[in-house]
């Protein structure tokens, strides 16, 4: 999932072998050593065995903090498509070309989801699973919501990207 999560399609047997590797290199490079007690070498093999997922969740981060600073303005731009009389769906496509990596690829998924036959809730579950964010399951739960009882959803999401940023700035 974090592999996902930070954007790389690596598989887990990679990031395994990567792990493995590493932290053998270290085990022989610094076993050479005479005057090193064996479990200092162990610890600085286990430190280097790290280094690949420590990659992994540093770009997790940077993604996952690109993405929170794109979305309140992601937000207005659908607000504005759905005051405009675009449907939901249609005005999502337009921000899934519109917006900027990495959110788009994200909101492309979404909307592949909902193509081959996924439900709305089922899609935007998925995407906030996708993506941990507490904005993202805000978003979620209020097209979810809004399906359920109706009312102007350009106002709600115009109001949810108001109070992300005054979240941020906070």
């Amino acid at each position: 999932t974090r592999i996902a999560q930070a954007g790389l399609n690596w598989s887990v047997g990679r990031v395994t072998a990567l792990m493995l590797l590493s932290g053998a290199v270290a085990w022989v490079c610094f076993s050479g050593f005479d005057g090193a007690p064996g479990w200092a070498v162990a610890l600085i093999a286990a430190g280097a065995a790290f280094v690949p997922y420590g990659y992994i969740l540093r770009r997790r981060g940077r993604r996952m903090l690109r993405i929170e600073e794109q979305f309140p303005d992601a937000m207005d731009s659908l607000a504005r498509a759905l005051r405009a009389g675009h449907p939901f769906s249609a005005g999502l496509q337009l921000l899934a070309q519109e917006a900027g990596e990495p959110l788009a690829a994200e909101l492309r998924k979404t909307a592949a989801e909902v193509h081959l036959g996924r439900s709305w809730d089922v899609a935007l579950d998925n995407l906030a699973r996708r993506l941990p964010l507490p904005e993202m399951s805000l978003f979620a739960a209020a097209i979810q919501l809004h399906g359920r009882t109706g009312g102007k959803l350009g106002e709600v999401l115009g109001n949810l990207a108001e109070t992300m940023r005054e979240s941020v700035a906070l």
